[in-house]
């Protein structure tokens, strides 16, 4: 059982429908779970696939920290979070 699907199952809560988690730790680090893969990867810009969407953060100096299945940790200074729904 993943983290998020702890604490919607705590709080009697259901998961977002989005299949994917995203949090944003000011903006030097972000975790995210639900990912299938990873589409592109620079110090600019780090692009993942999910279920139901391309997620792109953008920034600088941002790196692949930890990267397990379905989920990763981005770090780095995150300036933008694009989500395209499909």
């Amino acid at each position: 059982m993943s983290f998020f699907s702890e604490v919607a199952f705590e709080l009697g809560l259901t998961s977002p429908a989005t299949g994917y988690q995203i949090v944003d730790y000011n903006g030097e680090a972000i975790y995210i779970e639900g990912i299938r893969r990873i589409l592109n990867l620079t110090p600019e810009a780090i692009r993942f696939e999910t279920r139901r969407a391309l997620i792109e953060f953008t920034g600088e100096g941002l790196i692949l920290d930890r990267a397990d299945e379905g989920s990763a940790v981005v770090r780095g200074k995150v300036k933008g979070i694009a989500v395209n729904e499909r």
